[in-house]
Order: structure tokens, then sequence, then C-alpha cells
């Protein structure tokens, strides 16, 4: 369901998720400019399909973040940052 704030809240419908997933790849496969990109940001839940929500495409790019190893079999590429510090400012 579309929320006042535009966004869409489809997490208890898993059939209107699915429509929302499909409709977003397809308008992104069917995009002339093929610069697009997506960010999946703190994948830590290794039960998410990250690789039903990326469009079935030869173009466009996604960014994974997440703190679980496991996650790097979603990507074509990836590196390790390391620990990072934490600074109290």
């Amino acid at each position: 369901m579309l929320k006042q704030d535009g966004s869409l809240n489809v997490e208890d419908n898993p059939v209107q998720r699915q429509k929302a997933v499909e409709g977003v790849q397809s308008w992104l496969e069917q995009q002339v400019d093929r610069s697009w990109l997506i960010v999946f940001d703190e994948v830590d839940d290794v039960q998410v399909p990250i690789k039903d929500f990326i469009p079935r495409c030869k173009w466009g790019s996604y960014i994974v973040t997440t703190r679980r190893s496991e996650v790097r079999n979603y990507a074509n590429y990836g590196f390790d940052l390391g620990g990072l510090n934490q600074r109290g400012y």
C-alpha cells in the first residue's frame, strides 16, 4: 500500500511485494540510460534473497553492504573493508 509519504509498504502482502519488485525490475531493464545503481544497505540477514531483487539484465550496477561474509555470494566482485575504527566525537 502507498503511504502518505510516498513510500510503498508491501511487507505484509507477498503478492503486492512481488508485483512491486517485478515492476521496478521491469522499469530498470527498459531504461535508455543503463547506468542506474541500486544500493542494498545493511544486508545482514542471509535469508533475504537479494538476487530476487536484482534486475535480470546485463547493465546497471548494484552495491551490497553487509557485515556478513556469507552475503558475498550475491556479488560478482567484492572486497572486504576490514574493521572500521569507531571514534568518540
